[in-house]
């Protein structure tokens, strides 16, 4: 079975799981493969809880 066809799979069998009804609105799943990455090729961002209340945010890199 391919990346894409199991990733499929696995999106139906979590819809048919959750979803009891039809629903009255559209609804995006999004199901992804992850891998490890290395410290230095990730950010942290910290935000307000309030948006509105923000100025912006912090940007905590590993590498300093």
């Amino acid at each position: 079975m391919g990346h894409l066809a199991g990733v499929t799979k696995t999106g139906g069998r979590i819809l048919a799981k959750r979803l009891r009804k039809p629903l009255d609105d559209d609804l995006a799943l999004l199901v992804t493969r992850v891998r490890r990455l290395p410290e230095d090729a990730t950010d942290t961002w910290e935000l307000a809880a309030d948006p509105a209340s923000s100025q912006g945010c912090a940007v905590k890199s590993p590498t300093g």
